[in-house]
């Protein structure tokens, strides 16, 4: 008896993955291709044709599994993404901005699913319960209900704020348990508690970017952060590897999202047999239910094609920042997929609880989430680490305010390398050299005029470097984080006169979100730098987490924290600068919100 044809099979036939629920990222990403933002058509293959042949796009194969197009006006070749995983992970990682607040629970009320905190006017105050609990009633329907306090059902809700604070200050979980006498249920049960609080904070506060934030500009800085899990068993001693992205605005420093690619909330094994059952691993990756995800065969072929290419991009000594360039480029374009540096190795395992998210999908969604919160920001200006993936995932989600010009990009490399007495020198001799410029052009008259004088000079001897002829600028200011810098302009459209141009290169800079990034390996434990052991790649650390998903906890903790709590210069928070705080934060408001 055949089998019933299924809608999987359908949609395996298309020649691209098609669009869901308004996510479309498959189009050409060069902002100055005439298919830039313009997706392939999606039709079905007839008999090994497209029913309707497409004018700017032709299938391309990249390695097994993998599907791509070439586009046949600039010739470059994509990789295809599934739609419904970059859905799937927005999804995930935007979930904390839907409220969970108390409100009318009466279904049949107008008023039911609006919370007594950002709808205050459908409800009056209605006295307390014999627990002492306020009590509301709803304007609508006349029901009553009782709010009860976050920390109702705990024995020792005094001990969170210690527990908060030893957190987000470097302290070990058994230090924690000695000092406040809790144990490690008790222990974890809080963190939990904590997590939860942060989360319901920043989603009631952040709410607010997607509905309403304007501002006439922000300038972004967005980068990568590596944490490692330590092993679990001693017969299987592999680290697990994760990526947080990360954005922050480099005025106030405030950071609006960071995001690990793991999914706690997923169970590994009831999807690897969903995959092998329904032949979803027969499908090209683009085409599968759970493209998003590291599946077992995944893994293994990552770890095969790792070991096929060992030795053939080994480690070598590059004699400057323009030969690292270089060879980034050349690496890029070696991969079967440019958007994708993540590859297993033999050192490497996936997690034992949860799932691992494809580092690119979780770009995507990290990209397309600042594109809702920054909706009504007149121009954003993103500079970005130098790494192709996250370019991408900024051509998808920005593509339309791209060809607006209200959206640019620059991509940032930084030589971290350096000593302190070279960053020194670096910095002594750009002084020198601003000053001996300032006294050839007595005719500028401030420090502004020199500076974009002197980068208007750099402009003139930019750099093509790589296989798509990108066009690096040596930056002239180096400073103690940044003592050597090269900046490359992904979005010029020619549209800026050379002024101009001058002052947004001044601007590029990754300080605020490379300094978020340093703050968090400082106050938590978990996320310490490890240390490498004798045994080639692994690497175990004491304080490092086993599982994956207390680091996501204590990540979104930090960033609670670090934007609202942690008052930096003159007192003031991340958030205070701002202007979506007026003033700081205590952690007892965060402990006890609703």
């Amino acid at each position: 008896m055949s089998r019933k044809k299924s809608s999987d099979d359908h949609v395996a036939k298309r020649r691209v993955p098609a669009p869901y629920r308004g996510i479309q990222v498959n189009f050409c990403k060069s902002p100055v291709c005439d298919n830039f933002d313009v997706p392939p058509q999606d039709g079905t293959r007839i008999r090994g044709r497209s029913a309707t042949p497409d004018t700017r796009y032709s299938i391309s194969g990249l390695a097994a599994g993998e599907t791509g197009f070439k586009c046949k006006a600039c010739g470059e070749i994509l990789p295809a993404k599934s739609n419904r995983g970059i859905y799937c992970e927005l999804q995930r990682i935007s979930a904390y901005l839907t409220p969970h607040e108390p409100g009318c629970p009466n279904a049949q009320c107008a008023n039911h699913g609006r919370g007594v905190i950002s709808h205050g006017e459908c409800y009056y105050p209605h006295g307390t319960s014999r627990h002492g609990t306020p009590r509301f009633r709803c304007k609508a329907c006349r029901t009553t209900f009782s709010v009860g306090k976050a920390t109702h059902k705990q024995r020792k809700p005094h001990e969170n704020i210690a527990v908060f604070r030893l957190l987000i200050n470097k302290m070990s979980l058994r230090r924690m348990m000695e000092v406040t006498g809790l144990s490690a249920a008790a222990l974890y049960g809080k963190i939990d508690f904590i997590h939860q609080q942060c989360r319901r904070f920043m989603g009631h506060r952040e709410s607010r970017l997607v509905d309403s934030f304007e501002q006439e500009r922000l300038y972004l800085s967005t980068d990568r952060q590596i944490y490692i899990c330590n092993w679990t068993r001693r017969t299987d001693r592999r680290n697990v590897q994760f990526e947080a992205v990360g954005t922050a605005d480099n005025d106030s420093g405030y950071v609006f999202a960071l995001n690990l690619n793991f999914n706690e909330q997923l169970h590994a094994n009831r999807i690897e047999d969903w995959a092998i059952r329904c032949g979803d691993y027969r499908r090209p990756k683009p085409f599968r239910r759970h493209a998003h995800l590291w599946l077992a065969k995944d893994y293994a072929d990552s770890v095969e094609a790792t070991l096929r290419n060992q030795g053939r991009h080994g480690i070598e000594q590059c004699s400057d920042l323009s030969d690292a360039i270089a060879r980034q480029y050349a690496l890029v374009d070696g991969r079967a997929d440019v958007e994708s540096a993540e590859m297993m190795d033999k050192f490497q395992a996936l997690p034992h609880k949860g799932m691992q998210v494809h580092n690119e999908y979780t770009l995507y969604a990290h990209f397309l989430l600042l594109e809702q919160m920054f909706r009504h920001v007149g121009k954003v200006r993103f500079f970005m680490d130098f790494e192709s993936g996250i370019r991408a995932a900024f051509m998808a989600a920005f593509g339309q305010r791209v060809r607006e010009h209200s959206a640019d990009t620059w991509y940032v490399r930084i030589n971290k390398d350096m000593t302190v007495p070279e960053r020194e020198n670096a910095k002594k001799w750009a002084g020198k050299a601003f000053e001996t410029y300032g006294k050839e052009h007595p005719e500028l008259e401030s420090h502004w005029a020199i500076r974009i004088a002197m980068i208007k000079e750099e402009i003139e001897r930019m750099q093509s470097i790589g296989k798509w002829k990108d066009r690096w600028l040596k930056h002239p200011f180096p400073s103690m984080s940044e003592p050597e810098k090269r900046v490359c302009w992904l979005t010029d459209l020619d549209d800026y006169d050379r002024d101009h141009q001058a002052a947004l290169y001044n601007k590029a800079s990754l300080h605020a979100i490379d300094r978020a990034f340093m703050q968090a390996r400082r106050r938590l434990s978990y996320l310490e730098r490890p240390i490498q052991t004798a045994s080639a790649r692994r690497t175990w650390y004491g304080y490092s987490a086993y599982d994956p998903y207390r680091m996501a906890q204590v990540l979104d903790i930090f960033r609670t924290a670090y934007n609202y709590c942690l008052p930096g210069g003159k007192k003031r928070t991340h958030a205070l600068r701002l202007g979506l705080a007026k003033g700081v934060v205590a952690l007892e408001d965060i402990i006890y919100y609703p």
